[in-house]
């Protein structure tokens, strides 16, 4: 029988590995079908089938409006994340603190600063990421800094000279330092807003001492065009992310989510992945119980 069992597990894991299928092919559009989001672009926003991506490879997080276990008098919405062909699991997004110690339910200040989902992807030669967003490219309204777009923060080797811990920086509104699409090495993050601690927004101009901007060098969307899809009054953006990895010094399948980061430019709220379980922890965890049992098996013998 623990024969039987070892090789239904092992088959199991191969199955696993088996079922990874090469990602599809993303046109960086701001139109998110090809990431297997079409339900998206005029789903019920309250279900959470609607933001799960029927494309295999892609890691996600939702946090759409405030966690319903927050409590208060917040309006609600999905949080889960997971990895699309897998199930997900609810996402309990963390409470922020304000400079006064109050701490209060994201997105701080209504749905207009609302970042509502992040999707990951990779091939060997790209990350892809889509953010979506009730926050205009121009900040809303245009021109008020209050509510700026951030910019994307990647971090990959610790780097003394990186300011709050992010080595690199990818360009996403059209406001504030640097042009859209610029990828930065040790941007000067301005890292500051009504909550703590400071963490990476929106990228000043310049950078810091030994950095360097690569200019045009990522292909960004940032569009109401295709996710015509108010919420609560405020319009939703869908942003898409091409960064060739060579451009950020990494190779072959090397990257998580867990090392992307996006804030609002005053940090009213953010989309991180602290700890994100890969189909690699799930077969280790398999070949972990294999382990076990025949370790079991031969103290029994």
């Amino acid at each position: 029988m623990r024969k039987m069992l070892i090789v239904a597990i092992i088959i199991a894991a191969a199955a696993m590995i088996l079922a990874c299928p090469v990602m599809a092919a993303i046109t960086v559009d701001g139109d998110l079908s090809d990431w297997g989001l079409s339900q998206l672009q005029a789903g019920d926003l309250s279900q959470d089938s609607t933001w799960i991506p029927t494309e295999t490879g892609i890691y996600y997080i939702i946090e759409d409006m405030h966690n319903p276990l927050h409590g208060g008098n917040y309006i609600t919405g999905t949080h889960i994340k997971g990895t699309s062909g897998y199930a997900s699991s609810f996402f309990d997004e963390p409470k922020l603190q304000l400079k006064d110690g109050t701490w209060v339910s994201p997105p701080y200040g209504g749905p207009e600063y609302d970042l509502k989902g992040y999707y990951f992807q990779q091939d060997a030669d790209n990350i892809y990421v889509a953010i979506i967003t009730a926050v205009a490219p121009g900040g809303n309204p245009p021109g008020g800094q209050d509510r700026w777009p951030g910019d994307l923060a990647i971090h990959l080797v610790a780097d003394p000279g990186a300011d709050l811990g992010y080595e690199w920086g990818v360009k996403l509104g059209t406001v504030g330092g640097h042009n859209q699409g610029d990828v930065v090495y040790l941007p000067d993050w301005d890292g500051a807003g009504y909550t703590i601690p400071p963490r990476p927004d929106t990228m000043k101009d310049g950078t810091m001492p030994g950095g360097a901007v690569y200019t045009g060098a990522a292909e960004v969307a940032y569009t109401d065009a295709w996710l015509q899809h108010p919420e609560y009054g405020w319009p939703t953006y869908a942003i898409e992310v091409k960064v060739p990895k060579s451009v950020i010094g990494a190779s072959g399948q090397s990257m998580g989510i867990s090392q992307l980061f996006i804030a609002d430019n005053c940090l009213n709220e953010d989309l991180y992945a602290p700890e994100f379980p890969t189909i690699a922890v799930v077969i280790a965890s398999i070949f972990g119980m294999v382990f076990v049992i025949y370790s079991t098996k031969q103290k029994r013998s």
